[in-house]
């Protein structure tokens, strides 16, 4: 009785000779004869449409990409990644009034104040010092890098030395008449392939190709490498040749385990990595998308979810099982 309801008991071959339980396995009825086939033996497509699935807040792919993915409203136990609540709770804030013009008396006015609390380990942000805030959805800002100056220079830096590295290999590709046809100013576009186009269908690979030669042709040099190009672009990194020393304290005094940071919970924030737990803060959540599934064989769905974010159901639905 205890494998009875196992799935994983039963395996079937699938079409890339895995193994794998029925409930892991698609068909499609378009292909002949009938093959299973496993989540490498399908297509797998990504909505553009994002959401949170705590607010349901939906954004397209290039807003989503702004904010890093992120919801800046709802948000994580960095505990035990469980969703933190909103809990409001009522302080008093004292305001100097003007009684007489002689004497001033101070009044308690009542203010309403949010905080966020996690109902499975009971984490609140109030444990690590974190304020309370006057307004909800706007009261918990993005803790910002303090390595996104040096981030930003050396994504740019890439940038530099991809774009180089694509037109060398179009020169490689392209014959000399062509490859000075692809790059030539807008001044003589009658001799140009691109600006030939009469109806502008290509005036989007004309852009592409246009920021691409602009990026790429900064030093362009034969003499210098990809290697001086790049150090020329950015600073290197200064090498540390010493340490502090460790405190007496280390050594003398006990270590309190419940005070260090997991593994799991510095890989839940890799731009700080907090080591101690009185430095957690409330992770974001992320904007997650639908999956489509399309066979590899003729292209046909598999398994395709209905575009409404809030329903759970599905247009396409070939599960094996």
């Amino acid at each position: 009785m205890a494998t009875l309801i196992d799935s994983n008991k039963v395996k079937y071959l699938c079409s890339c000779n895995r193994l794998k339980p029925l409930s892991y396995l698609y068909y499609c009825k378009y292909c002949k004869p009938l093959t299973l086939k496993c989540k490498d033996c399908v297509i797998h497509e990504i909505d553009q449409k994002f959401f949170c699935t705590n607010c349901l807040d939906n954004k397209v792919q290039k807003e989503v990409m702004a904010v890093k993915y992120k919801c800046s409203s709802c948000f994580n136990c960095p505990n035990c990644n469980n969703l933190l609540l909103t809990r409001a709770s009522s302080v008093k804030i004292p305001k100097d009034t003007a009684a007489t013009n002689q004497s001033a008396q101070t009044t308690q006015q009542p203010q309403k104040v949010y905080y966020l609390i996690c109902v499975f380990c009971r984490w609140t942000t109030r444990e690590v010092g974190i304020p309370d805030v006057t307004s909800v959805p706007d009261g918990w800002k993005l803790l910002e890098n303090p390595f996104n100056k040096r981030i930003h220079e050396l994504t740019d830096a890439y940038k530099v030395i991809a774009a180089r590295e694509k037109l060398e290999r179009d020169r490689k590709k392209f014959p000399a008449l062509k490859r000075r046809s692809l790059y030539i100013s807008g001044s003589s576009a009658t001799s140009s392939i691109l600006h030939s186009d009469k109806y502008g269908i290509l005036a989007p690979a004309q852009k592409r190709l246009a920021a691409t030669a602009s990026i790429g042709n900064q030093n362009l040099d034969p003499q210098i490498t990809i290697e001086q190009q790049f150090k020329s672009l950015i600073k290197p990194a200064e090498t540390i040749d010493s340490f502090d020393e460790l405190p007496e304290e280390f050594f003398t005094k006990g270590s309190n385990i419940n005070s260090i940071t997991s593994i799991a919970q510095r890989h839940a924030n890799p731009d700080f990595q907090p080591s101690k737990t009185n430095e957690l803060y409330p992770l974001n959540k992320f904007y997650q998308s639908k999956e489509s599934k399309r066979c590899s064989g003729c292209e046909h769905n598999v398994l395709k979810p209905e575009s409404n974010i809030i329903s759970i159901k599905f247009k396409l639905h070939q599960m094996a099982v």
